[in-house]
């Protein structure tokens, strides 16, 4: 496993020089990099072990992964778990995955679930479920999260220090572009990023069948979306799009969850937020830009109205963009999960104004893009 150590030290350098810190924030601080330490020697161990009884996922070929890029807030989750219905065909990250992606890991579960079953009638699995539920209760109304729910991939990339999730830790967007831009990074770091991620991939596929095709969603993949594409050359994206107004809005708010807990004083139009929100204008533009690079055969923009409005016919068009087939029990499956998709309605509020930012400045940023997407002013 490839850790960015200098882009570490460039953000415990900016955190002290920001004399922004508190003794409540260096406790959150202390016990992540404790964590954090726990984590990546465990993965480490568990993947060093792939390489003893599994070795085979060194030949393990990634056929044409399929990608959902967007910004934040965009539809990213839903479309996810609708695409991921089909089981035949696709195969996704569960969030338990995401932390300890290792074969040997993904067998552990399986086999202590199976034993749970037959000998103590799943009071274990009862109880873990009833845990899983209890994680993440500020999230509960904005992103459903759950160690066995399908989610996105950002935990690999938190394990090479090389994520924008780390600014939630450390919001010293400038201070640190190594977090959360791989432009930024030496190209063989960037090689070992990669060569990481590939092999997580592989051996997710190795454990849960060879044959499928890896579905991945990432809503903070714009700085590295290129370097994934070419490292699966044959990767095909779902661009979500939604209006920036909202969007940039919604991920500022989500952002204050972490923020403000660990900086109280803050005021909702601290610079910090501001920034933030240019860093999110830049991730439109770069999505854009891929999608104008790799053409039509690969990269399907749907918008994100669309998408809330008829999911299921959403997910037909881009079966019939690609030439995939559905089978009738999936055409099913995802009937009935739409209508229940539909009736969810989120208590999530927010606006540009809250964290000092205005319409006008969006636009004036990304006026060619809501000229491109229909937006409006």
């Amino acid at each position: 496993m490839y850790v960015d150590l200098p882009n570490l030290t460039d953000a415990l350098r900016a955190t002290i020089k920001s004399g922004k810190t508190s003794p409540r924030y260096w406790a959150w601080s202390l016990g992540f990099l404790d964590f954090y330490a726990l984590m990546a020697s465990s993965v480490t161990a568990a993947q060093r072990l792939d390489d003893a009884l599994y070795p085979e996922w060194r030949r393990t070929q990634v056929k044409e992964p399929v990608f959902i890029f967007a910004g934040a807030r965009s539809g990213t989750t839903l479309l996810h778990r609708l695409l991921a219905l089909d089981e035949e065909r696709f195969t996704s990250f569960k969030l338990y995955q995401t932390v300890v992606p290792a074969v040997s890991a993904y067998k552990a579960v399986d086999a202590l679930g199976a034993l749970d079953q037959k000998f103590l009638g799943g009071r274990v699995s009862k109880k873990i479920l009833a845990f899983d539920q209890s994680l993440f209760p500020g999230f509960r109304d904005i992103h459903p999260m759950g160690l066995t729910e399908a989610e996105e991939e950002e935990a690999l990339f938190i394990y090479t220090l090389v994520s924008p999730a780390m600014l939630m830790l450390f919001p010293f967007i400038d201070e640190i572009p190594r977090a959360w831009s791989m432009d930024h990074l030496p190209e063989s770091a960037k090689d070992k990023v990669m060569d990481f991620y590939r092999g997580c991939i592989q051996r997710h596929l190795t454990a849960e069948g060879v044959d499928r095709t890896m579905l991945v969603k990432s809503v903070l993949a714009a700085p590295r979306a290129e370097a994934m594409l070419d490292t699966f050359p044959d990767g095909r994206v779902i661009h979500l799009v939604r209006h920036p107004y909202q969007s940039i809005a919604s991920a500022i708010s989500l952002l204050t969850l972490s923020w403000r807990s660990l900086f109280p004083d803050w005021k909702p139009d601290a610079p910090e937020f501001r920034r933030f929100g240019y860093l999110m204008m830049d991730f439109y533009r770069r999505y854009s830009e891929l999608g104008d690079h790799l053409g039509e055969d690969r990269f399907i923009t749907v918008p994100f109205d669309e998408l809330t409005k008829d999911p299921q016919g959403q997910v037909e068009a881009i079966y019939e963009r690609f030439g995939w087939n559905m089978p009738q029990h999936v055409h099913d499956r995802l009937v009935r999960e739409c209508s229940v998709k539909k009736q969810f309605k989120s208590t999530h509020k927010y606006s540009l104004e809250d964290f000092g930012l205005t319409k006008d400045e969006v636009y004036e940023e990304l006026g060619d893009l809501f000229e491109k997407y229909g937006f409006e002013r």
